[in-house]
């Protein structure tokens, strides 16, 4: 996705949330009973970019199958979402002039609806001309205008088939729309100094979520995407937004350690990142030596959240406290 649908920014690929305003990506989705369908994409050039960015939020779409299948006068994307998942999709593919509906499939259809369609126009013209061309010519306008409208109710039909991208239960979604939904509510309310901290840390989670992806020597020692250090990187984006939090409703207090314990998160996000970077790039290591590091990287990483969290827990415990 080339810009954020809600606030324009550049999105840069495979971020779960716009880093500018919190908008979630069109890739995540809750669970639901909706189903997101889009209307025929003549033009080579649009299909091709769609295509691309279809890609890149559902890696496994068959690339072959969704070329044909978008050249089709409906085309359903997705089956079984929630409509704010559906009508986030659906606006992420405006930004290529690609316009699609939301569907309930409670609210089905009778054959007599799927009747109104285009073949009622053909139908209509058929009807005009018969009687001007006479003959036998004027005896097949009248059937096709008999048969125009069932036809378009079967291709209507069938555009309601299988649907392009599988949906599978997305086993993260509460979690990035939890990160996202407070992201939102929190980046308003720093300052432009916090902001960009916050905005730093994000990108290098991101980046290295992207990393542990790739299926490189380093990714796999660390165990990829579902390895110990992206659960940790999970937790740097809660204790992160903790952080944010405290800065931005201190009032009376002096924001201090907040603002110290976010620009700390940063900065071992950001060296992490690097060191991951060099394994990549730089000289062979043997597994043993990747280990040892990437325990060391998460050893630092455990102390930072801890010390980050510790100073909330202990303000909220007090507030209770003194509440009570």
């Amino acid at each position: 996705m080339k810009a954020c649908p809600q606030c324009q920014a550049s999105w840069e690929k495979g971020y779960a949330v716009c880093v500018d305003c919190g908008n979630l990506s069109p890739a995540v989705s809750g669970s639901g009973r909706f189903a997101v369908e889009i209307g025929e994409v003549p033009s080579q050039h649009i299909r091709s970019e769609l295509l691309a960015l279809l890609k890149s939020w559902f890696p496994g779409i068959d690339s072959i199958q969704a070329e044909n299948r978008l050249k089709a006068a409906r085309t359903v994307l997705r089956r079984g979402v929630d409509e704010t998942s559906g009508r986030r999709l659906l606006d992420a593919l405006k930004q290529l002039k690609v316009e699609g509906s939301l569907i309930d499939p409670e609210e089905r259809e009778t054959w007599f609806a799927r009747l109104w369609n285009m073949g009622l126009v053909v139908s209509g013209v058929s009807l005009v001309v018969a009687p001007m061309v006479g003959g036998w010519s004027a005896g097949l306008l009248v059937l096709a205008a008999l048969v125009a409208p069932v036809v378009g109710a079967y291709l209507k039909t069938a555009g309601a088939g299988q649907p392009l991208i599988e949906s599978s239960p997305d086993a993260d979604a509460a979690y990035w729309l939890d990160i996202s939904r407070e992201y939102s509510e929190i980046l308003p309310g720093l300052s432009e100094r916090d902001r960009k901290v916050l905005k730093s840390l994000f990108g290098h989670v991101f980046a290295l979520r992207g990393r542990l992806k790739s299926g490189s020597l380093p990714s796999m020692a660390a165990g990829s995407e579902h390895g110990e250090l992206q659960g940790k990187l999970d937790d740097v984006l809660r204790s992160a937004l903790q952080s944010g939090r405290k800065i931005s409703i201190a009032e009376e207090e002096s924001p201090g350690a907040a603002r110290q314990d976010l620009v700390l998160l940063d900065e071992v996000i950001r060296k992490t990142y690097d060191w991951f970077q060099s394994l990549e790039t730089g000289a062979a290591k043997s597994a043993g030596e990747m280990e040892s590091e990437l325990n060391e990287v998460s050893r630092n990483i455990d102390r930072i959240v801890q010390e980050a969290r510790t100073p909330y827990a202990n303000t909220v415990s007090l507030d209770k406290k003194t509440s009570a």
